[in-house]
């Protein structure tokens, strides 16, 4: 389970992944084993469940290191955490992960929003995945740094557009 608050968001690596919405200090352990919140499946019971609950199991679990007969489906923003070429944590530990750096909220998007949609493209034509997202206020739009940080762009491109209200 997850140790520290977390929410799920677009991923320059792949998909959905999680980031942090608070800071995170170096050597702070960021999620632990839990046996009640991290289910243990048997990989022969796999055959036993639909095709669509076996995709979603093959997807989200991973086979536990310490018995590889059992795969382990956490119940949290655990199970979207993505690989990197560059981790900024450690499981070797086996029932627990922590940071090897310090993580700041900068390095990824964190809005507090009623989010209603979200786009991906590049209207800074810089070659980075922009997000542009749709809120019941004022909308956002996070425009990619190219060096895992985010900086809002909505005013100054003339997006914001918290006036018109439209529900559908």
């Amino acid at each position: 389970m997850m140790t520290v608050r977390c929410y799920l968001a677009p991923s320059s690596i792949e998909g959905l992944g999680i980031f942090c919405r608070d800071p995170i200090a170096k050597g702070q352990v960021i999620w632990q084993s839990d046996p009640l919140l991290d289910m243990r499946i048997p990989i022969d019971h796999l055959g036993q469940y639909p095709e669509h609950v076996r995709e979603f199991i093959e997807r989200y679990a991973y086979v536990d290191v310490k018995n590889p007969a059992m795969l382990v489906l956490e119940s949290d923003e655990g199970r979207f955490m993505n690989h990197s070429d560059r981790p900024n944590t450690d499981f070797t530990a086996l029932d627990h992960g922590y940071a090897l750096v310090d993580i700041s909220t900068s390095s990824a998007f964190d809005y507090p929003m009623f989010g209603m949609g979200i786009a991906i493209g590049d209207p800074d034509r810089d070659g980075d995945f922009d997000y542009y997202m749709t809120d019941k206020g004022a909308n956002n739009l996070a425009l990619n740094n190219g060096d895992d940080t985010f900086t809002e762009g909505a005013v100054e491109l003339g997006v914001e557009a918290h006036d018109k209200e439209i529900w559908l």
